[in-house]
């Protein structure tokens, strides 16, 4: 990706322009005008940029179906174009229609596909030309593909069924003159490309998974494995991620007499939380964190993998509450501060970006002469405690911010409580090794009895025998990668050793106590994995879905 991507995708300002001379809009096509221009801002944050032209949109009123790109950035599209694309369906389908023609001209853009009209090609022959145009009017399809479905769009609409949305485009033009190829080739080249992509999904959920057992540098190849085939604004938030953790496990290595205070909330892990804490002692104010050489680089790259997942989404909250954490680690609080104001402006009351900037204000004022950063702290994590009783940082740091304010009974009342909600982590040990609280009793640990007859360990072709594969992947990384999979298991191999097994509960329905776990996920689609030793659990509804082992 061109190094200018961040900050085109920043200061790009989507015009869209009314062409002086056309007819006077009506009140739907002004509709369909607003709804083109949030559908081009969403493909224009999520696509592929490789070059540093800044596409704009202009619609013009038109009663001809039409749509083109020019060399200067222009996309064209006319209101016959959004009229056929949201007429007689859903907004939802409306926009995936449309968000794919606009993907499909910025693909020419971003390509220079314009190249062939000067006189530099002039000598080509006619059929050359022709066939070049065509090859990059594929092209054109299969990244309209992609960037429509990084921005967000479901594009089975298109090609289901009986549906062909490129023989619809040119029964509505009535024209049979198409640079393009015929529409039912561009169907199933679509069809084509979705099913490598749901086949390329495997990298990603294997990388999320080695992330969650904590195999890093595994997962890290995964993910920029999967990254080449799709960049999508996850797999750089994931892939920072793992930065932001390898960087804070050697901080913590190296700083152990510098205790950072608060525990600070990533998006996806706890475990990728600033886990700096040694015992509580007072941090005098002269300590610093010390950043070597290898520590800056790794947080580079995370800041790197974090914008740009925040310049593919101006709605994606994730990453910005990833940096802002990050950045209170560095003591560059103005800068944590602007991530959660954006992130918050998403979503006023999310736990995470209220809980960070609690934090970040509070050790940015904490030595400034009215003295009130402790109250404004204290004020802004019993607010996001009222609002979710289960959000553990909260008690957390409202239990330091009493402790350092010499108010013990307090300070200890709040650990208790977060102390139930994670009775096995890190931050509660230690608390700990100073109080004795009152439920500082550790739980049992559960066991489990595997439903899988495959565990991990040594692969060897009884064990394949066992798994009985219906899909057999090999992945070539810096180490040889097979993956064994049917309906209900998936195993992955690292060279000659099982290192991952997962086993879908369709039937079973265990009952299973989640307390006692050691790390905790939530996704935004509802499903929860508690990690345990050797062995973690996906579960959504209450219900386990997934037994994980490893």
């Amino acid at each position: 990706m061109n190094k200018n991507n961040s900050i085109i995708a920043i200061i790009c300002t989507v015009v869209i322009l009314l062409n002086s001379t056309s007819a006077s809009y009506s009140n739907q096509e002004l509709t369909y005008e607003n709804m083109a221009k949030a559908v081009f801002d969403r493909v224009f944050a999520a696509a592929d940029k490789k070059t540093n032209c800044l596409p704009y949109l202009e619609c013009v009123s038109n009663d001809t179906i039409w749509i083109h790109s020019e060399n200067d950035g222009k996309i064209v599209i006319t209101s016959k174009v959004l009229k056929f694309c949201y007429q007689g369906v859903t907004k939802e389908t409306g926009d995936a229609r449309l968000a794919f023609l606009i993907g499909h001209e910025m693909s020419h853009l971003f390509n220079n596909d314009f190249k062939y009209d000067t006189p530099m090609y002039d000598k080509i022959s006619s059929n050359t030309r022709k066939f070049l145009i065509k090859a990059h009017e594929i092209k054109a399809d299969e990244d309209g593909l992609l960037n429509t479905t990084m921005a967000g769009y479901n594009l089975w609409s298109l090609v289901k069924k009986d549906n062909n949305f490129f023989q619809d485009w040119i029964d509505e033009a009535k024209s049979k003159k198409s640079n393009h190829p015929f529409p039912s080739e561009r169907k199933n080249r679509i069809i084509k490309k979705i099913n490598e992509l749901k086949e390329d999904m495997i990298y990603f959920r294997i990388g999320v998974r080695l992330f969650q057992i904590e195999r890093y540098e595994e997962a890290l190849e995964f993910l920029k494995k999967f990254k080449e085939k799709f960049q999508c604004r996850e797999v750089f938030n994931n892939i920072g991620l793992i930065y932001y953790q390898m960087a804070m496990e050697k901080l913590y290595a190296k700083n152990k007499k510098s205790l950072y205070r608060f525990k600070l909330s990533t998006f996806f892990d706890p475990h990728t939380r600033a886990e700096l804490l040694d015992d509580h002692k007072e941090r005098y104010k002269g300590d610093k964190i010390k950043l070597d050489k290898e520590i800056k680089e790794l947080f580079e790259k995370a800041i790197k993998n974090f914008e740009i997942a925040c310049s593919k989404d101006p709605f994606y909250a994730p990453s910005r509450i990833n940096l802002s954490s990050l950045y209170i680690i560095k003591e560059e609080y103005n800068k944590s501060i602007n991530y959660l104001d954006e992130a918050l402006k998403i979503n006023p009351k999310d736990p995470h970006a209220m809980n960070n900037k609690a934090v970040a204000e509070y050790l940015k004022n904490e030595n400034s002469p009215n003295g009130d950063s402790f109250l404004k702290a204290k004020n802004e994590l019993e607010s996001i405690i009222k609002n979710q009783l289960d959000f553990s940082d909260a008690y957390y740091n409202l239990g330091r911010l009493f402790y350092e304010n010499k108010n013990i009974k307090e300070a200890k009342a709040n650990w208790n409580k977060f102390g139930k909600l994670e009775p096995e982590s890190n931050y509660y040990s230690k608390l700990n090794k100073q109080f004795v609280l009152p439920n500082s009793k550790k739980k049992a640990k559960p066991t489990l009895k595997p439903l899988s007859s495959v565990m991990p360990g040594p692969f060897n072709n009884k064990v394949a025998d066992k798994i009985d594969a219906k899909q057999h992947i090999v992945v070539d990384l810096e180490d040889t990668y097979q993956v064994l999979s049917n309906v209900d298991i998936k195993v992955l191999v690292k060279r000659y050793d099982i290192i991952l097994v997962e086993s879908s509960l369709n039937k079973n329905e265990k009952i299973y106590s989640f307390d006692s776990c050691n790390r905790k996920f939530k996704s935004l689609s509802g499903i929860s994995t508690y990690v345990f030793d050797k062995f973690a659990l996906d579960v959504k509804k209450g219900k386990v879905i997934n037994e994980i082992y490893y």
